[in-house]
């Protein structure tokens, strides 16, 4: 008859598994993921009469994302949905949707695609490319503050996390509507969620 595991040991075995689900694998060389639009979002953040930050989202965001740490190298294309905007209150997201401002109707996405990647000893640090937003196409740069790529416990798909930030110009994007009681510069938060793809995508 066997002997019972001791409730301890039992306790400890549990404990090395919970571990060994949460460790983060590193992203294989070639690897290409799709955004994930129910897990990504992209926050934005602008002062008001110079005093305080008026705070808002985007919802809706997809897109596709090539990375290898090991060669240094990848790519990313984002496309967020202008109308997704929630600031909350309805009356602002209205206004911010209209054509004073981002005029969603007819520039219904802000797009990302970079030009050049920047990594420092096999970790993305920075993204450079072109941001389209109301019709208007400017260079940008975006900083990586942080990666993770692994798969959670009892999930079978492997993801990549991101959090990417940088500042813009709405001015220069053709938004000048209340400058400058509302200001110029917008900071952008890209929180990106991205699941690993057995073979090639499409956004």
């Amino acid at each position: 008859m066997a002997r019972p595991v001791a409730p301890r040991m039992a306790r400890a075995a549990l404990f090395v598994a919970a571990l060994t689900a949460l460790v983060p694998a590193a992203a294989r060389p070639g690897d290409v993921y799709r955004v994930d639009p129910e897990r990504t979002s992209v926050a934005f953040e602008v002062m008001q009469l110079g005093l305080f930050a008026q705070n808002g989202r985007f919802g809706r965001a997809h897109g596709r994302i090539a990375y290898d740490p090991e060669t240094e190298t990848g790519s990313v294309d984002l496309a967020v949905d202008t109308a997704s905007v929630d600031t909350g209150w309805d009356l602002r997201d209205r206004f911010v949707r209209s054509e004073n401002m981002l005029d969603a109707a007819r520039h219904p996405r802000l797009e990302f695609r970079s030009t050049a990647m920047t990594f420092a000893a096999h970790q993305l640090v920075a993204v450079e490319g072109k941001l389209t937003l109301r019709g208007v196409t400017r260079p940008v740069r975006l900083e990586v503050r942080e990666v993770r790529c692994g798969s959670a416990a009892g999930e079978g798909d492997e993801r990549c996390d991101a959090v990417i930030v940088g500042h813009i110009s709405r001015r220069a994007f053709g938004i000048g509507y209340a400058y400058p009681l509302v200001g110029d510069e917008v900071l952008l938060t890209f929180a990106v969620s991205a699941e690993r793809q057995a073979g090639p995508t499409t956004q």
